[in-house]
């Protein structure tokens, strides 16, 4: 068989990068996640047939806010179950690192909280960051003599396990919220804006090319595209809606 004219893809660098402890982390820690991004697109579909079914107003609203509800805590879900990965495979205590974690993604989301134009943008992404560079960091401490606070042999195996993880996970702690506050200081970090704009939907192919590309970037990876752009879809899903809202108010609409 003749040779290609193009040179061989190097399959075996990428699918090393895919097997990355890290980005298996991502991928299997997102898809513990999934049932719970199910339920809470149920609710949502639950609340759009509850509108065309005519049924009061009330029902709907409640079915819409149980999704957003169960939206605004898929951070915390996603970083708690990455941390969890992350701790199996750093031979750390499962459950105080995945706990850790949490406690880490909402010390985020509190010092995001007066930027709110960077929290709807970065909150999922620094929630699937911060285990990937947490839990090294603790792991390491924890190897330390020094963060021991109960030695072996003297109480059971959970206590020890719980009460090595106090100084870890307190270091840890200061360490991203010095890290994080340090990077919101920055007015282009604080000022950050969802990567598609309302401004963008003048060009819908080129918008839709951006999101097709990043969808399967993330897939290659396993990764769900649709979960890891959230920001990126509610853009798009507050456009369907002022779309559909300008079509029946008469004018025309601005992606057709």
């Amino acid at each position: 068989m003749p040779k290609s004219i193009f040179p061989q893809y190097p399959r075996d660098r990428l699918a090393a990068l895919a097997s990355a402890n890290s980005l298996r982390a991502i991928r299997e820690g997102l898809l513990w996640a999934m049932p719970c991004l199910l339920v809470s697109a149920l609710f949502l579909v639950l609340s759009v047939c509850a509108r065309l079914l005519g049924l009061p107003g009330g029902i709907a609203d409640a079915l819409a806010d149980l999704h957003g509800a169960l939206s605004a805590v898929m951070p915390l879900l996603a970083g708690t179950a990455i941390g969890y990965m992350l701790s199996i495979r750093h031979r750390l205590p499962h459950l105080p690192t995945a706990l850790l974690c949490l406690c880490l993604v909402v010390i985020a989301e509190r010092l995001l909280a007066p930027h709110p134009r960077a929290a709807s943008t970065l909150t999922l992404f620094i929630a699937i960051v911060i285990p990937i560079a947490a839990v090294p960091l603790m792991a390491w401490l924890h190897r330390r003599r020094w963060t021991q606070l109960a030695p072996d042999g003297l109480i059971g195996e959970n206590v020890r396990d719980s009460l090595n993880m106090i100084v870890p996970g307190l270091l840890t702690a200061g360490l991203v919220m010095a890290a994080l506050s340090a990077a919101l200081s920055i007015p282009a970090v604080a000022q950050v804006d969802i990567p598609l704009s309302m401004a963008s939907l003048d060009s819908p192919c080129s918008a839709g090319a951006i999101v097709a590309a990043l969808n399967s970037m993330f897939w290659f990876f396993g990764i769900h595209g649709a979960h890891a752009m959230a920001p990126i879809m509610d853009v798009l899903d507050q456009a369907t809606r002022l779309n559909a809202t300008s079509v029946a108010a008469g004018y025309e609409g601005a992606m057709r």
